[in-house]
């Protein structure tokens, strides 16, 4: 997947800003003041937070997506380097004291997750908050999937799994977005070879930012039994 491309795609999560913003209120009570952003990506989600923080150090894999967070947040104290955070050394970020590690649909594309989690653990500082959001129910995992690059969907037995395994204790882990599961199961019927977010177009966007208004309220009040996505908070002991 070429850079361009991908950076085209990433611009369309701007446009469902709404959902966006859904997505950031399941866990902005959780963030601290130092932020370690995995995947930063155009910075669609760190947009929202970032005023409130001390520091943000954002990494990629890709250079156009840094070179465009560099300069949407220049006025801030922000920082993005390329990282691979599966293959490279990344002990001497410790230093930063991070409180707070955000890795927002990232985790599915690392093909040895644990590994990768412990070696974020180690950098986070004690009472540090971990917080991962993922595509879920490995059922739906289709050509969308494939062409992203993700190595599988999750659960949330999975994701407190993982907690288990790191010695991390769980602070919050729910689905997200349940009435967006059959919509993505049809869609991904027929994926065309493109990624979800490639496959955006106007009417997707006006949905899924109605979709956020209208169901915000709802998952809020009555926790979803399933989601199209799912997440977890936990904490460095």
């Amino acid at each position: 997947m070429i850079q361009p491309s991908l950076a085209d795609s990433l611009k369309k999560w701007d446009k469902i800003s709404r959902y966006s913003q859904w997505i950031y209120n399941q866990y902005k009570d959780f963030i601290g003041a130092s932020i370690f952003d995995v995947g930063i990506g155009i910075g669609a989600m760190t947009d929202f937070y970032i005023r409130n923080a001390n520091f943000v150090f954002g990494v990629d894999i890709f250079d156009t997506q840094l070179e465009m967070v560099r300069q949407r947040f220049r006025s801030f104290n922000f920082v993005a380097e390329k990282m691979d955070i599966e293959k490279d050394d990344i002990v001497g970020l410790k230093s930063n004291n991070f409180d707070t590690i955000i890795m927002v649909n990232v985790l599915e594309h690392i093909e040895y997750d644990l590994s990768t989690l412990e070696k974020l653990k180690d950098i986070l500082t004690d009472g540090g908050r971990m917080i991962i959001f993922v595509p879920a129910i490995p059922f739906l995992f289709n050509g969308f999937d494939k062409a992203s690059g993700h190595y599988r969907r999750y659960k949330k037995k999975m994701l407190k799994n993982i907690a288990a395994a790191l010695g991390m204790r769980v602070l919050k882990c729910r689905y997200f977005n349940f009435f967006g599961i059959f919509p993505y199961f049809l869609k991904g019927l027929n994926t065309k070879g493109n990624t979800f977010s490639g496959a955006l177009n106007k009417g997707d966007s006006k949905l899924y930012n109605l979709g956020a208004i209208l169901l915000a309220p709802l998952e809020r009040v009555i926790p979803p039994p399933l989601g199209l996505s799912c997440y977890i908070i936990m904490q460095k002991e």
